[in-house]
């Protein structure tokens, strides 16, 4: 629901829902005799409800949107043999605050910060995986929890007639970091799961231009370079970077889309 105020200020509210459940009936033969150890049946249901608000206002050359969002979740899951019995309940609250200062027409700069969730795919949490190898196991960690980010960035962004420049820089704060782990079990079988085990810290500058020398042609392109450092099972600490390149062709008739990405 948006309700504008005056002619300046905006209040969005909204609520979502999401209700799933995915069951996993994983038998495992060798030899046409079925692994007991390895066969098994899984149910998982998750249940998350969220309610958010926003307001958004103008005064002189500052823009500025300030919400919060609060989501509640309520998971679990159940099998036969009751190895992976969870249940969890969890009420998070995510603001967020964008800040835009525009300097004249065609230039601003803005300031913004946003917690973010990233939950954990089904993959992660199914503990019947994948069995290619009979010695070494991959499987998923029902009791698994989403990881939390907190998220700064400083942009400038300054156009011309066709072109657009907007360059900034960012950091990230994520906790309850998915990390693999890999146990020996007594029999000799390697076993390797996600787990929550640690933190990161990243920084990186990121690029983007975009160029329209005419009405049929548009070309774009990122540059993302960052440095990170991982706390946890394993402390690693590294840089990479990644850059795309976009074009548009757009005719009378049709249009068509050619890109290069690169990932280091």
């Amino acid at each position: 629901y948006t309700l504008p105020i005056g002619e300046e200020q905006t209040l969005e509210m909204g609520i979502q829902g999401e209700a799933r459940q995915i069951i996993s009936d994983y038998q495992v033969w060798r030899n046409d005799q079925t692994i007991d150890s390895l066969t098994n049946y899984l149910e998982y249901n998750e249940r998350i409800y969220g309610a958010y608000a926003q307001y958004g206002n103008t005064k002189h050359k500052l823009d500025y949107l300030l919400g919060l969002r609060a989501e509640y979740a309520d998971t679990d899951s159940e099998d036969p043999k009751g190895e992976f019995i969870t249940s969890k309940q969890y009420l998070q609250l995510f603001p967020t605050a964008h800040l835009t200062y525009n300097l004249n027409e065609t230039s601003n700069a803005q300031l913004s910060y946003s917690r973010r969730i990233r939950r954990p795919g089904f993959w992660q949490l199914n503990p019947f995986g994948g069995i290619s190898n009979i010695r070494y196991v991959r499987i998923g960690n029902p009791d698994l929890n989403p990881m939390y980010t907190n998220s700064f960035e400083l942009a400038w962004l300054k156009r011309w007639e066709k072109l657009t420049l907007n360059p900034s820089i960012y950091a990230q704060q994520t906790s309850n970091l998915f990390q693999r782990a890999v146990n020996l079990r007594d029999d000799g079988v390697l076993i390797t799961q996600n787990v929550n085990a640690g933190e990161e810290e990243l920084i990186g500058l990121e690029f983007v231009t975009s160029y329209s020398p005419n009405k049929w042609l548009r070309l774009s392109h990122e540059f993302n370079y960052y440095n990170f450092e991982q706390n946890g099972l394993f402390d690693v600490k590294g840089q990479s970077w990644t850059t795309r390149l976009n074009s548009t062709f757009r005719f009378s008739k049709f249009s068509a889309e050619a890109s290069v990405d690169y990932r280091a």
